[in-house]
């Protein structure tokens, strides 16, 4: 599953932080820029379809809108996440350029965790040292006519990518296919299909049936729905479909499922 989290940062925050340990996350991207720092332990990181692999100590700036997962076997890892508002120099610096590099490493961490809940100028101080280290040891390069035409294509994709990810989030409790879609964006249905099928390596009717079962295990761990409902509220028409597919997709049923999630919590 893709996700475009359109509103990656809580609601009036410019700064977030965020710590997984031994966590995996799917392919992503937002408009905000992810600084990830590894505390201990090793994670691995797809970005911009190359796999990256961090060590303790090791850092690494993802761009805005670029595609991103982890995978996350033992590490403990710190991960920030702000917007360009809060460094428009970072940003004016990086127009037009290239980057060689994208693991870098930060000299020293502040001893105590930077939080949203300190001050601007805490913050502001913390986004711009991890900004620094990057562009020192990033080595930019300006980019060349083809490199530039290159990226507006790419550019052309991503908003692509964006909108049929963003119809499947705001249309998936509804009838959501490839010919709805097709008619929504005025693309031809084929055309979408192979795509979709090549920007994510999955096809889109994966994609919503993905979302879908996503959307069912938080009604299934956090509500007292009956299961017939929660089949409904999430796009199934048929409570065997919604079973074959949750199986499909969970390696269990949404009966064993909500079951475990009950054992776990007592």
């Amino acid at each position: 599953m893709v996700l475009y989290e359109n509103n990656r940062l809580r609601d009036g925050m410019n700064f977030e932080s965020i710590y997984l340990q031994q966590e995996s996350f799917p392919l992503h991207f937002h408009r905000a820029y992810e600084f990830i720092y590894v505390e201990d332990g090793s994670i691995d990181v797809k970005a911009g379809g190359k796999l990256y692999s961090l060590q303790k100590s090791d850092a690494m700036l993802i761009l805005q809108n670029q595609y991103h997962e982890y995978l996350n076997k033992n590490g403990e890892v710190l991960i920030n996440l702000f917007n360009a508002s809060l460094v428009p120099e970072f940003v004016e610096l990086c127009e037009g350029k290239n980057f060689r590099e994208c693991i870098f490493h930060i000299k020293q961490m502040p001893e105590k965790r930077v939080e949203p809940t300190d001050n601007i100028c805490v913050i502001k101080s913390y986004v711009y040292s991890i900004c620094g280290s990057f562009l020192e040891q990033a080595k930019l390069e300006e980019k060349n006519a083809k490199t530039a035409r290159s990226e507006e294509k790419r550019a052309g994709k991503s908003n692509l990518l964006r909108e049929i990810i963003t119809y499947v989030e705001e249309n998936y409790k509804n009838e959501c296919t490839l010919i709805t879609l097709s008619e929504h964006l005025g693309y031809d249905y084929a055309y979408l299909s192979k795509f979709f099928k090549k920007q994510t390596g999955i096809n889109f009717i994966e994609h919503v049936n993905q979302m879908r079962i996503s959307h069912a295990c938080e009604l299934l761990t956090n509500t007292n729905m009956p299961i017939s409902e929660i089949s409904a509220e999430v796009g199934y028409n048929s409570i065997k479909s919604f079973d074959r597919n949750f199986l499909s997709e969970m390696g269990k049923t949404p009966k064993k499922y909500r079951m475990s999630k009950l054992d776990k919590a007592e």
